[in-house]
């Protein structure tokens, strides 16, 4: 899932899942900056509980 945010400039947003290892993982950057040296700003992941 992404959701592009372009109301303060480009934003965008992505959350991926892996149904098998029921994990997942958040990936936010603001431009082409953020994206070079997401360090700053790593990915958010973990584990999650998918219900039918």
């Amino acid at each position: 899932m992404t959701d592009i945010d372009d109301s303060l400039g480009v934003a965008v947003n992505t959350v991926l899942i892996n149904k098998q290892a029921n994990e997942f993982a958040i990936i936010y950057f603001q431009g082409v900056w953020d994206a070079k040296h997401w360090t700053k700003n790593p990915p958010m992941w973990g584990e999650c509980l998918l219900l039918d």
